[in-house]
Parts: C-alpha cells; structure tokens; sequence
C-alpha cells in the first residue's frame, strides 16, 4: 500500500499510524488501516475478538476488488470547478492554476467539461 503525502495527513492519521501500527515483517492492508482509524477515533469499540470478525466480513464482501480514494471528496472538487469557471475571463488560466494550486491543463479541463454540461 502507497504511503500518504505526509504534509496532507491529518492529526488522527499521525495518530493511528503511530499507536496503531502494525509489526514490520508485514504491510497493513486497507481494511487493517481503516479499523485502526476508527478506533483510534474513538468510533469503534469492539473487541479484538469483534474487530477480527469484522475484518474478515469486510474482506469476504471485497475480496479481490480494487479501490479508488479521491484525493478530493466530489463536492470539493465541484466547488472548485464553480471557483474556477467564476473566476475564468479567458486569459488568465495560468493565474488561476497558480491560486488554485492545480495545473493549467486541470483549469482547461474544467472548463471544457463545464461546456458539456458536467463540472
């Protein structure tokens, strides 16, 4: 499993990785990393017992399949593109690539998707 930015990670990611992390010899697969998350967040309490049960009913249900995490939720990214095609007056996409921290391709893009009708 790929590494986080460790400049994007959160105070709760810091902490699952340092109280809950798991023995070197093996990496922490996705189900592992979110159940710590959860109990380092106070929002799981079962027991070990539990929470192995629960890992194993999640990995029944997906086993095999790969995932996609968006580094971005969808409303964020649809606010974003809303702030670009606002602040759009047709020459200035290298100026709104630098305020927005995105490429100038990522500004033409949404622009061209918004003339489609889906930003």
């Amino acid at each position: 499993m790929a590494q986080p930015n460790p400049a994007r990670r959160t105070r709760l990611a810091v902490a699952a990785t340092t109280v809950c992390a798991p023995a070197r010899s093996a990496e922490p697969d996705l189900v592992d990393t979110i159940l710590d998350y959860l109990r380092v967040a106070g929002l799981l309490s079962a027991r070990d017992a539990e929470l192995d049960e629960i890992a194993s009913a999640v990995r029944e249900v997906f086993a095999g399949e790969q995932a996609y995490i968006a580094a971005r939720p969808a409303s964020a990214r649809q606010q974003l593109a809303a702030d670009v095609l606002r602040a759009f007056n047709g020459r200035n996409a290298t100026e709104l690539a630098r305020v927005f921290s995105i490429g100038r391709t990522t500004v033409y893009r949404l622009l061209k998707q918004a003339g489609r009708g889906a930003p």
